[in-house]
């Protein structure tokens, strides 16, 4: 490579590096809120909503987390959650997931208040 071959190569870099400097400041830098679907809930709703009407669990029918029996429903995560809410007066209701995936967006969207899963 030639001394002078050197020379433009450098010059071209530093004004690449220059024009990506100038122009950096209008790019939006926040792609991920832009481009992922559920970065931000879509529902408000806080403590003060949920003891004025009821605890909503988002449950996958499970052993270990719910599952419906004679009695009312019984699973691990699902007592917890009784008790926890029991300690605190506030109403538990159970809604069935049908598919994991889907408890995410469930969340999300408002149709309940935590995940047991």
């Amino acid at each position: 490579m030639t001394r002078r071959s050197l020379s433009f190569t450098f010059i071209g870099i530093a004004l690449l590096g220059t024009t990506g400097y100038l122009f950096w400041d209008g790019v939006d830098r926040r792609p991920l809120d832009r481009l992922h679907p559920d970065a931000h809930p879509r529902v408000d709703r806080d403590l003060k909503a949920i003891l004025a009407d009821t605890l909503r669990v988002l449950v996958l029918q499970d052993p270990l987390t719910w599952e419906p029996v004679r009695s009312g429903a019984r699973g691990l995560e699902w007592e917890l959650l009784q008790g926890y809410a029991a300690d605190r007066g506030i109403p538990v209701r159970a809604v069935r997931v049908p598919v994991a995936d889907s408890l995410l967006s469930w969340l999300q969207q408002g149709r309940g208040d935590v995940v047991a899963a």
